[in-house]
């Protein structure tokens, strides 16, 4: 489905990485091994470890800390940092992207500054971009640690948009979750609801939704 709308004066695109650009197969993997390290060096049952784990994302959920996984790591007695278990299994993010990441990226490139916009922290959104192949498309990479709060608060996008350099109108921004695209929304940007299952076809209340990336490239010219 392509949505058209008026003139566009855009110059920033802000992309969310997770579940936008990217799908998740990693860190099921990445929590199994952190979670072993910790049972083994401190002689707790595994299932008392997972259950801790559990706790620590109920008590931050909806804070800067619940992304903060090497600190939940600590906190649970293991000395491996999720940098080095992403690399560890670098196959399960290596060209790990939805089939129309890329051709989006290429036709918005040199056209548009791009900044990736994440919850996430940037030594480790940094090096997922890399590993997945599509990093150096990115202008900026602006992350939740960098501006102390994350995605829906208000918070993050007027630091988003101070960092893009723009006025909020001149950017879009694009998220897999409605409830973030509704907030940035409210701020003047041009906010786009990336529904790739399809929930939804049309236009709310500042939110554009569409259910492939590739369906705002007839908008954006």
């Amino acid at each position: 489905m392509v949505i058209k709308m008026g003139r566009c004066n855009i110059e920033v695109i802000a992309l969310d990485l997770d579940g936008t650009l990217m799908y998740n197969s990693y860190t099921r993997m990445v929590f199994s091994d952190a979670l072993k390290d910790a049972s083994n060096r401190t002689g707790r049952r595994l299932e008392d470890v997972k259950w801790e784990f559990e706790r620590l994302n109920e008590r931050t959920m909806g804070t800067l800390k619940y992304f903060d996984w090497n600190w939940k790591f600590k906190v649970l007695g293991s000395r491996l940092t999720f940098e080095e278990l992403i690399v560890k299994y670098r196959h399960a993010v290596e060209g790990k992207v939805y089939e129309d990441v890329h051709p989006f990226l290429e036709a918005v490139k040199g056209r548009y500054r791009l900044i990736c916009a994440t919850n996430g922290f940037k030594s480790i959104q940094t090096l997922k971009l890399s590993i997945a192949g599509i990093k150096d498309y990115f202008w900026k990479i602006f992350t939740a640690d960098q501006c102390g709060d994350i995605k829906p608060h208000i918070r993050f996008f007027q630091a988003l948009i101070e960092e893009a350099g723009e006025e909020a109108e001149s950017i879009m921004f694009v998220d897999d979750l409605l409830d973030i695209a509704v907030e940035a929304g409210r701020t003047g940007m041009i906010s786009v609801w990336l529904d790739r299952k399809g929930n939804f076809h049309g236009r709310m209340d500042n939110v554009i939704a569409v259910n492939r990336l590739t369906d705002l490239i007839s908008m954006l010219r």
